[in-house]
């Protein structure tokens, strides 16, 4: 069946049509890391469609997520250079190592080379995160893990962000009301006192000429730090915009996938004179809601992963509804009791 969908590709990159385009897109949107892949690559050459990096990112990413090491290699390298995405060094390090733990010789003579240049100094925090997600994908125990720690060092930049706010509230009610001046006693005799009040007249003169410069200088800080505050909420602004384009994109591919089960329901009820649906088809559905092929079903621990993902998506509490959740179920046990059979 994988050199079959392999040979068919190949066939595509040589004559891509409007109906070929709409058959590759089909297979990248049922999880198939070679079709989403080449779809990718589409994209990014602009053959037979629009060229477009963003959705060539979007499609490359798809792929190293369900394992394509090519597709992986290519989005270290995207979030290294920015092409596509923004710049991420922690995300590239993260799929490089990925690809050095399973042997990938280019991707470990790449991570030597952003260690030696230090390019790639993380702190400690930001390479644990990138370990937990490595193995996150085989075991719960980091996935769990990866999550409380982003969630505590989303919460301690947000505590510093909070500081610095209120530091610069501070800098700027003392620059708008400085301390007032110390009233000079009364001369008893201006004979007695003419020169000492020249030369207190000179000191306090001094005096305010220093505390004038000093809040001159307060306030260029303030106005810097204003200036870095704002960068940073803009590109804070920029990058929650763009994580909820991925979202809408991923929930497009979702409802995509979901009208091609209902396609699918369709067709074997029009084809069926009776109501009854048999064994293998309940698990052809049950499989196209997980994304698998019923010859090429992973094992329980696989299965349990891939159900804790759609849950995020199907639940009521998640912007999802009682029926999906219900269909989510029901595809789980047809699942399940298959593999235990």
């Amino acid at each position: 069946m994988k050199f079959t969908t392999t040979f068919s590709l190949l066939i595509l990159t040589f004559s891509v049509g409007a109906s070929d385009f709409e058959t590759l897109k089909s297979l990248a949107i049922g999880r198939d890391s070679q079709a989403q892949y080449q779809l990718g690559q589409m994209y990014q050459r602009g053959e037979g469609v629009e060229q477009d990096e963003a959705q060539a990112f979007y499609w490359i990413e798809q792929a190293a997520e369900n394992g394509n090491t090519q597709a992986q290699a290519e989005v270290a390298e995207a979030y290294l250079t920015g092409k596509g995405t923004p710049q991420d060094n922690e995300q590239a390090i993260y799929w490089l190592t990925l690809l050095a733990t399973n042997g990938h010789l280019s991707a470990q003579i790449r991570l030597g080379q952003l260690f030696e240049h230090q390019s790639a100094g993380l702190p400690a925090q930001s390479q644990a995160l990138i370990w937990y997600r490595v193995a996150a994908t085989k075991d719960p125990k980091a996935e769990q893990l990866y999550s409380q720690l982003l969630e505590k060092k989303f919460n301690q930049q947000r505590a510093r962000q909070i500081s610095q706010i209120k530091l610069l509230d501070n800098l700027l009610v003392q620059s708008e009301n400085p301390p007032a001046r110390e009233k000079l006693p009364p001369a008893v005799s201006a004979k007695e006192s003419s020169g000492a009040l020249v030369g207190s007249s000179l000191i306090w003169g001094s005096f305010l000429a220093l505390f004038l410069l000093i809040v001159a200088i307060l306030r260029q800080l303030l106005l810097k730090k204003q200036k870095i505050y704002q960068k940073n909420t803009s590109v804070q602004t920029q990058k929650l915009s763009e994580q909820q384009q991925t979202i809408k994109k991923q929930k497009q591919q979702l409802a995509a996938l979901f009208q091609e089960v209902k396609k699918l329901q369709h067709q074997v009820q029009s084809n069926k004179k009776t109501a009854t649906t048999t064994t293998s088809q309940k698990l052809e559905l049950a499989c196209a809601l997980f994304g698998y092929h019923p010859k090429q079903i992973p094992d329980m621990k696989q299965i349990k992963l891939r159900y804790k993902q759609l849950s995020k998506l199907y639940h009521p509490d998640l912007k999802g509804s009682d029926d999906e959740m219900k269909r989510l179920n029901q595809s789980l046990k047809i699942i399940l009791a298959h593999v235990k059979q």
